[in-house]
């Protein structure tokens, strides 16, 4: 194997007879050239999906929202349309001290439930909904942010 050892700007520099350099063989370029199709795909699709508009669980969770906060709803009527798979806290009664620490860590959700003394707590796989409540259980405000 020739090669040339020359100084440029400093730096030793070794070029080689390209003659002498190994070359893949097309049956082993081939499933590079896949991988690296593949990967670019999966990279296109991971893009895609995490930049397309709101979830539609999402959306529709939005407008049950905007109508209970419209007619004011009591605590009642907002477990008849979302359902009774909730967390009630309460200062005082309930388990407030847990939603203190959730308060503290996550100023996003402290900032919407403000000094509300009543909170009503959704979650699903994809959200969490948070439901500010007034001291005659209706529906002040609510919060709705990912998992």
């Amino acid at each position: 194997m020739r090669s040339d050892l020359r100084f440029w700007g400093g730096f030793l520099i070794m070029s080689l007879d390209t003659r002498m350099t190994p070359r893949l063989p097309t049956w082993a370029v081939v499933p590079l050239l896949i991988t690296g199709v593949l990967l670019a795909t999966g990279l296109l699709l991971v893009v895609v999906l995490s930049t397309r508009g709101p979830d539609p669980e999402r959306r529709e969770q939005e407008q049950k929202l905007k109508a209970l906060i419209s007619r004011r709803a009591s605590q009642d009527e907002i477990t008849a349309d979302l359902g009774k798979n909730f967390i009630y806290y309460e200062k005082g009664v309930t388990n407030w001290e847990y939603l203190e620490a959730v308060l503290k860590a996550r100023s996003d959700i402290a900032q919407q439930v403000g000094t509300s003394s009543r909170v009503l707590y959704y979650t699903t796989e994809n959200f969490m909904t948070w439901i500010v409540l007034d001291d005659q259980s209706r529906i002040t405000n609510y919060y709705l942010c990912s998992q």
